[in-house]
């Protein structure tokens, strides 16, 4: 979204690998060399107008903060769960961050994944486990916290940025395979 500019309007284009101080080609599509320059924050965006064609106005494009929210309705197949969880995800460049809090879990929750590559309502693989002490705040409960972060690779990082991963967390029992779950959607 612009307001304010001088003249009308003419194009926008995002282009790169740049830095915010260097000029660089026009991208028509996303290659997977695109998307690693996309997740490093080195591809920008510009809007011409009618008096600078050449860009009146650019901005450095970052993933940051995608928020997420997980309920029961959201697993292949419904839980009834009143479990629900509210957060975000980061991604800079290939770190990876989650802050989210959970509450009201049938019983205590025993794991944490991100997965994928899928959309909502798809069962598939685990990309990231989020099982350790240094995610779950204070242990796992049927409210808490799961906050932390770590490196991931190039390919993960692409499939969050594509909107083809979901969180989820599990319970012992009926919802082992997953109690709530939200698709990570940037």
């Amino acid at each position: 979204m612009y307001r304010g500019l001088p003249s009308a309007a003419t194009a926008s284009h995002i282009h790169g690998p740049s830095f915010s101080t260097n000029n660089a080609g026009i991208l028509h599509h996303l290659t997977p060399t695109q998307i690693t320059n996309l997740l490093a924050g080195d591809l920008y965006v510009n809007v011409h107008t009618t008096n600078n064609s050449s860009g009146e106005i650019r901005g450095q494009l970052c993933p940051t903060i995608i928020p997420l929210a997980l309920n029961g309705a959201n697993e292949p197949t419904p839980t009834g769960s009143p479990g629900t969880a509210v957060g975000f995800v980061v991604l800079v460049g290939k770190q990876f961050s989650v802050g989210l809090h959970y509450r009201d879990l049938t019983v205590a929750a025993n794991n944490a994944h991100l997965h994928g590559t899928g959309l909502l309502g798809q069962s598939v693989g685990v990309l990231i486990p989020r099982n350790n002490a240094s995610y779950f705040s204070g242990g796992f409960g049927v409210s808490g916290f799961l906050i932390g972060s770590e490196t991931t690779t190039d390919a993960i990082a692409g499939h969050i940025v594509d909107g083809f991963t979901h969180l989820n967390i599990h319970t012992p029992g009926p919802c082992s395979g997953g109690e709530i779950r939200g698709q990570v959607t940037p």
